[in-house]
């Protein structure tokens, strides 16, 4: 127990066998130790103040923890906690302890701004890893034109005949994993923990990327690669509620807002820098090496993001002591993990302001990845424009 809070210690036995009644026993110092054995069939539970029965006990606003222990096989004695959080003049030392780390533009002093900064470029991969169909595709589609420096131009066919229709099954099949796998990617996080959810997920479509090229020259159709996006948007559904899961744990009340948009920042500049980039590097080189620097960046990120990053500030073993007390303080509040919550779902339902939200996202999600999926394929087939001239384009 941190030396800036305190508690109180109360034991109270219960008879055995059928003894309901419970006796306040005393103080700690009242009881022998080596009487006490710890009792392997009652685990540590919480107690309210409503069932704990001790006189002078404190307010409604204090928890409680016990234990059980056998006392020389007569009965149980219950070992209550009583914690009582700090006050504000303790709560104000803890936030000097953190401001001890240094000004807040320097992030690789504190681990969750450093989590930050790994959530955005995880972010940035993960709608890299998005896009990158939609970029690359009108390349895969189109014939390309190669000039020799004595003689005449050369033209190479397309790679793969795919009509609008098939360009339209292939840039939506992501889309269909993603819908599917959102509710379960959250329960997920919520058991195993967003830093693997969300590792593995850009990890495993990293990888399944840089297969991509392989892919199509082993095959003739356009199913396998139906089948490899929508995996993708699978094991990428879960990535938001995943790093909500980690914020839980490491963001404080006043600086969530903060760390999330840090985090979600990621999406615009993965974006960007994809839509750039590809047609950049396809005039390069071709095609296949932008899903192999794109997937090459995602297995980066996320073997770092595995190796770095924990659940936990408990466990961390790069956190300092100053940045952890000062997180334990601040969310010492949340729910457990194994607390049930009831959620009013029918209170959700019938709000307005839900339906007022969900139209918002709804309207604005449809505008953005209608433009990224269908942009490219517009302004090659519309104003015969190459993909590497779409950022002056738009500009």
């Amino acid at each position: 127990m941190d030396r800036r809070s305190f508690n109180t210690d109360y034991f109270i036995f219960k008879k055995r066998p059928q003894e309901t009644n419970r006796m306040a026993v005393g103080s700690s110092s009242s009881l022998s130790a080596p009487s006490l054995a710890p009792n392997p069939v009652i685990s540590q539970t919480n107690l309210s103040n409503d069932k704990q029965g001790v006189s002078g006990s404190p307010g409604p606003q204090t928890s409680y923890t016990h234990d059980y222990y056998d006392w020389d096989g007569l009965g149980e004695v219950v070992h209550i906690v009583n914690f009582h959080p700090p006050s504000r003049r303790a709560m104000a030392q803890y936030m000097r302890d953190d401001a001890l780390l240094g000004p807040r533009w320097k992030f690789w002093r504190r681990r969750r701004y450093i989590i930050g900064v790994l959530a955005m470029l995880g972010f940035f991969n993960v709608y890299s890893l998005q896009v990158i169909l939609s970029m690359t595709i009108v390349a895969m589609t189109s014939d390309r034109t190669t000039r020799l420096r004595n003689g005449p131009d050369i033209r190479i066919p397309a790679d793969f005949s795919w009509d609008s229709r098939v360009q339209g099954l292939l840039l939506s099949s992501f889309f269909c994993g993603y819908l599917v796998a959102q509710v379960p990617g959250g329960w997920l996080a919520a058991r195993v923990g967003g830093r693997l959810v969300m590792g593995c997920g850009v990890g495993t479509a990293a990888l399944l990327t840089l297969m991509v090229p392989t892919l199509c020259a082993a095959t003739a159709t356009h199913h396998a690669l139906m089948v490899l996006r929508m995996i993708q948007g699978l094991v990428l559904a879960g990535c938001t509620p995943s790093i909500n899961a980690v914020w839980s744990h490491w963001a404080p009340p006043q600086e969530r807002s903060s760390l999330a948009t840090l985090a979600m920042s990621g999406v615009n500049l993965g974006t960007m820098a994809t839509i750039m980039g590809s047609g950049i590097i396809n005039d390069i080189w071709d095609w296949p090496a932008v899903y192999y620097t794109i997937g090459t960046l995602g297995v980066m990120w996320s073997v770092t993001w595995i190796y770095l990053v924990r659940d936990d500030p408990d466990q961390d073993p790069w956190i300092s002591s100053q940045e952890s007390n000062y997180l334990k303080e601040v969310l010492k509040q949340r729910t457990e993990p194994n607390q049930t919550v009831k959620y009013p779902w029918t209170e959700f339902v019938s709000s307005p302001a839900v339906w007022a939200i969900f139209v918002a996202h709804f309207v604005m999600d449809w505008g953005l990845f209608t433009s990224i999926t269908q942009l490219p394929t517009f302004i090659k087939g519309k104003h015969f424009t190459s993909i590497s001239q779409l950022p002056t384009f738009i500009k």
